[in-house]
Formats: C-alpha cells, structure tokens, sequence
C-alpha cells in the first residue's frame, strides 16, 4: 500500500482552521503572539 498526500494542503487547512476559530473567538491571531514570543526568547 503506497499513500500520497498533499501535505502543503493539509498544513494550510490546518492553519486555516486554526485562524479561523481564533477570529470566531476573538482571539488574537496565534501567529502573531508566536513571532512576538520567538523575538523575545532569542534577545
């Protein structure tokens, strides 16, 4: 049995997804606060 996927396209529906019940939430946009975080650990 050989499976091939599309893994870029699962990636970005994942994100998607993900962006998407943050901005129901009204959460702020997860990527943003990782990049923040990534600054800040890397001073």
């Amino acid at each position: 049995m050989s499976y091939d996927y599309d893994y870029q396209y699962m990636i970005n529906e994942i994100v998607r997804l993900i962006n998407d019940a943050c901005e129901t939430e009204g959460i702020p946009d997860p990527s943003n606060n990782l990049s923040s975080h990534w600054a800040e650990a890397t001073k």
